[in-house]
């Protein structure tokens, strides 16, 4: 059964077709996800269950999202995954049930990310310098031997 796991995780193509203007990077969200995953799922008598749920971690409100793929041939799970996202109730410009509503959505695709293995690191958050000078290195032979102790 892991077979038809890796099979969706060879053929799923979920490009980052939408763009943030204000970051000026591109992402996928949830909805462009399962739009990618659903022809798969069904060409391998697959489904696909997320759920979430609220929980306290160190006084903090946090979303944690289970996937969870299973055979329909046999009804047996396949492969699960879980993420997570903070919830933050003091967003300006956000009532409560925006902000559980946006931690779900992230916590959602991140554990979709984790059990298909569509994330590939060039996101906002790792690419996006937000106007900071990137930090370069120096090989050894360009540094005193003390900067690398």
């Amino acid at each position: 059964m892991k077979q038809k796991l890796l099979q969706i995780q060879s053929e799923l193509n979920a490009p980052k077709t939408q763009f943030n203007k204000f970051g000026n990077y591109y992402y996928r969200n949830h909805e462009d996800q399962c739009n990618a995953l659903k022809p798969l799922l069904k060409q391998y008598n697959c489904t696909l269950i997320v759920s979430d749920e609220v929980k306290d971690i160190g006084g903090s409100l946090v979303c944690e999202a289970t996937s969870a793929l299973y055979c329909t041939d046999t009804n047996k799970l396949i492969g699960a995954s879980k993420g997570y996202a903070g919830i933050d109730t003091t967003k300006k410009g956000m009532v409560m049930e925006m902000c559980f509503a946006s931690a779900s959505s992230f916590a959602r695709k991140y554990s979709i990310n984790g059990l298909f293995l569509c994330d590939d690191c060039r996101d906002a958050d790792t690419t996006h310098t937000f106007d900071k000078k990137p930090i370069t290195e120096q090989s050894p032979d360009e540094t005193e031997e003390e900067d690398w102790i």
